[in-house]
């Protein structure tokens, strides 16, 4: 079991209403105490699965291998999407098994793999993804599709403005970060 404590959770930068409510559900930190372990299991409860998976970056014993683990069951939980696409391409896959042999081996040559293949997995992706922000790019500059249309294709879109950085058109009140423009 992976614990942490408020006094690390603090210096490593919580979220505050996270870290509130989290206070508040163990009685007040004065009460618990800030060098107490709170248990992951406790911070899953309370505060749900964004706070705990946030908390790994912070806990009293050695985590890298558990995030490890979580990140490789994580990529294997999304890895069909991109195997349907690109059924040949194994290096997402290789990347997730030389992730898991740092597990275990902790040789500088296993990392080094591992490294390695991650970086062609990401190749992998950002291939990908760049076929596919070409496609609504083009759109976007052809001025062929409306917002709304454009929202249907990727969910994003960018400002009127011009500012090209994506922006989620389906989270209610954003403001673009370069002219303030509502974006809803």
């Amino acid at each position: 079991m992976l614990h942490t404590t408020f006094n690390l959770a603090k210096k490593s930068g919580a979220y505050a209403p996270g870290y509130k409510k989290l206070a508040r559900a163990l009685g007040g930190i004065r009460q618990y105490g800030k060098h107490t372990p709170i248990p992951l299991s406790k911070i899953i409860e309370t505060n749900g699965l964004h706070d705990t998976i946030w908390a790994l970056r912070c806990t009293i014993e050695l985590a890298e291998n558990t995030l490890i683990e979580f990140a490789c069951r994580c990529a294997e939980h999304v890895l069909h999407y991109y195997e349907d696409k690109y059924p040949d391409d194994k290096r997402p896959r290789l990347a997730i098994e030389k992730a898991r042999i740092c597990i275990t081996d902790k040789s500088p040559n296993a990392a080094a793999v591992a490294a390695y293949a991650a970086v062609a997995a990401y190749a992998a992706y950002a291939a990908y993804d760049a076929s596919a922000d070409a496609s609504v790019d083009a759109a976007k500059g052809a001025k062929l599709l409306s917002k709304a249309e454009l929202d249907d294709l990727d969910g994003s879109t960018a400002c009127p403005c011009g500012w090209d950085g994506k922006v989620d058109w389906k989270a209610r009140g954003q403001r673009c970060p370069n002219c303030g423009q509502s974006l809803t």
